[in-house]
C-alpha cells in the first residue's frame, strides 16, 4: 500500500492524521435509510402522543433531544450491537407539583393504547422506550416546567431531577457551529407542538467530529477490555460535554493551529480540566456541572467510584490513540492503530477512501501538498501560493 507520511516529516503525519480522523468520523454517521426511518419514527411516535384525547397533553411539545439534536449519532459498533438511540422529550403543560409517577404515566398511555407500540414499548427508568428491533429504539421522555429549567422524572428515586434538554442542544450547537444555532422556541399558541426532526448533518466541523471519534473509541475500549470497565464505560453527556467545554477552551483562547490534528488532540487532552471534586455536607463529591442547569452529570461516580476510575483508564488510553497514530508512518502503520481504536470496519473505510482520494488526484496530476491547508490536497488554487493558518474550529 501506498505510503503518503514520511517518518521523518511530522507536518505530514499529522495532516495525514487529521484527514484520516475526519473520514472515521464521517464513516460514522448513520446512513440516509436509517435517518428517514428514524424521522418518520419520530413524526408518528410524536404524533400519537399529541394527538390523544388527554387534554393535559393538548399542550404538550415534543423536540428531539440528545445526539440526534445535536448532530452526533454514531452508528452501532458491530452488526451484533444493531441499535442506535434516538431521544425525545414531551414538555407537559405542569410543573414539579405533578408526581413524577404521573407524569410517566401520561406520556406512556396513548402509546400502550395504540397497536402499532403495545408490544414494541417498554419503561425505563426515566423514559419510555419503543424498540423497532433489529434497528434502532426511541426513547421519549416527559419533562415539566422548574423555577429556571425543566425537570425530569426518576422512577428510582421517586422524584424530580432537574435537567434542560433544549438549551443543552443550542449550547452545544452555538460551540460546534459559531455560525449556525438552532433555535428551539416555545410556540406561544396553547396547542401540542411538535419541533422539526433535525436536518442530516453533512457540515458538522471539527467538534462533532470529535465528539463522535470519542463516542466510538468509547464502544470499541469497552469491547475490547470487557469486565467492569465496560460496564462502567463514560456515558455519552459526559464525554460530549467535557469535550465541548474543552473545544470552547481553544476556541476562546485565539490559538491557531497548522492542522486539525494539534486541535484534536489538545480538546481530548484538556478534558479532565472540567471535572471538578466538590466539598458537599462534608464530603468529597465528582462533579461535572451541566453549563445549562443545576445537574451534575457525574452523579452516578458518587455512588460508584468505578465509573470515575473507568473514565480517567478510558480517556488515557483514547489520548495514547491519538498521540500513536501521529507516530507511525503511512497508512500501513496508520490502520492497526485505527483498528484498535475505531474498529476494524471503520479504518477499512477511512484508509480506503482517503487511498482512492489520493490515488485519483495524483493521476490526473492534480495533488498538491500544503501542509497549513491540511495536508494532501487536490486544490490547484494552493500551488505554488503561500497558505495562511487556519484554526479548523469550524471546518
Amino acid at each position: 500500500m501506498d505510503s503518503f507520511a514520511p517518518s521523518d516529516n511530522r507536518v505530514l503525519r499529522e495532516a495525514l492524521t487529521a484527514q484520516l480522523l475526519g473520514r472515521v468520523a464521517d464513516s460514522l454517521d448513520i446512513t440516509p435509510t436509517q435517518f428517514q426511518r428514524a424521522k418518520l419514527a419520530y413524526e408518528t411516535i410524536s404524533d400519537v402522543v399529541t394527538s390523544s384525547a388527554d387534554p393535559r397533553l393538548a399542550t404538550a411539545k415534543v423536540f428531539p433531544q440528545g445526539s440526534f439534536a445535536i448532530g452526533t449519532v454514531v452508528r452501532p459498533l458491530n452488526d451484533a450491537e444493531s441499535e442506535f438511540d434516538v431521544d425525545l422529550a414531551c414538555r407537559l403543560a405542569a410543573n414539579t407539583s405533578l408526581a413524577p409517577t404521573m407524569a410517566k404515566a401520561l406520556v406512556g398511555a396513548p402509546l400502550k393504547a395504540d397497536g402499532r407500540y403495545a408490544d414494541k414499548i417498554e419503561e425505563k427508568t426515566r423514559c419510555w422506550r419503543v424498540n423497532y428491533a433489529g434497528e434502532f429504539h426511541l426513547d421519549i421522555c416527559p419533562l415539566v416546567h422548574a423555577t429556571t429549567s425543566d425537570a425530569i422524572p426518576d422512577k428510582d428515586l421517586a422524584m424530580w431531577i432537574l435537567t434542560h434538554p433544549e438549551e443543552y442542544t443550542k449550547w452545544f450547537n452555538e460551540r460546534a457551529d459559531q455560525a449556525r444555532t438552532r433555535l428551539l422556541l416555545d410556540s406561544a399558541v396553547l396547542k401540542a407542538e411538535v419541533a422539526p426532526f433535525p436536518e442530516e448533518n453533512a457540515y458538522k466541523g471539527w467538534l462533532r467530529r470529535i465528539v463522535q471519534l470519542l463516542k466510538r473509541h468509547r464502544g470499541t475500549w469497552g469491547f475490547r477490555v470487557g469486565g467492569w470497565q465496560a460496564e462502567f464505560a463514560p456515558i455519552s453527556i459526559i464525554i460530549t460535554t467535557l469535550a465541548a467545554m474543552s473545544f470552547e477552551r481553544e476556541f476562546r483562547s485565539g490559538r491557531q493551529f497548522s492542522n486539525p490534528y494539534n486541535l484534536i488532540q489538545r480538546v481530548i487532552a484538556g478534558m479532565p480540566a472540567f471535572i471538578e471534586q466538590r466539598i458537599i455536607a462534608g464530603r468529597v463529591e465528582w462533579w461535572i456541572q451541566s453549563p445549562v442547569a443545576a445537574e451534575n452529570f457525574a452523579n452516578r461516580w458518587n455512588q460508584d467510584q468505578r465509573w470515575a476510575i473507568a473514565f480517567r483508564e478510558w480517556h488515557t488510553v483514547a489520548l495514547a490513540s491519538v498521540h500513536e497514530l501521529v507516530s507511525v508512518t503511512g497508512l500501513d502503520g496508520a490502520r492497526p492503530v485505527l483498528d484498535s481504536a475505531f474498529g476494524a470496519s471503520m479504518a477499512a473505510k477511512a484508509i480506503n477512501s482517503y487511498s482512492q482520494r489520493v490515488r485519483t488526484a495524483r493521476d490526473s496530476g492534480a495533488l498538491r501538498f500544503a501542509p497549513a491547508a491540511g495536508g494532501l490536497t487536490v486544490s490547484s488554487a494552493v500551488a505554488g501560493m503561500p497558505v495562511t493558518r487556519h484554526t479548523f474550529f469550524g471546518d
